[in-house]
């Protein structure tokens, strides 16, 4: 179902890559996404599209794909997707 088009009714772009996603799993996971997707108010609620264009592009999809599958990948190649670079350099990220 991760990234899966069929009854999807969400489209998440991360760094401009299409991710295909479902309220319903992303909703009950998160009260950020619930909120979003709820008020009316907010252009994500209306349009049914979320973007993330700033940050670790890694990261984002990680979180999408641990909404769905309780766990993510390591080492993820996604075509079109690269990592923040200046995120690797960041003092504020450490381990």
């Amino acid at each position: 179902m991760f990234n899966k088009q069929d009854y999807s009714d969400v489209t998440i772009f991360i760094h401009g890559t299409r991710l295909y996603a479902h309220r319903f799993v992303i909703c009950v996971q998160s009260r950020y996404f619930a909120k979003a997707f709820q008020d009316k108010m907010f252009a994500e609620g209306c349009e049914g599209e979320i973007r993330f264009d700033e940050g670790s592009a890694m990261a984002h999809w990680r979180v999408f794909e641990y909404l769905y599958t309780g766990d993510y990948t390591d080492d993820l190649k996604i075509e079109g997707l690269q990592d923040d670079s200046a995120m690797l350099k960041d003092p504020r990220v450490t381990d």
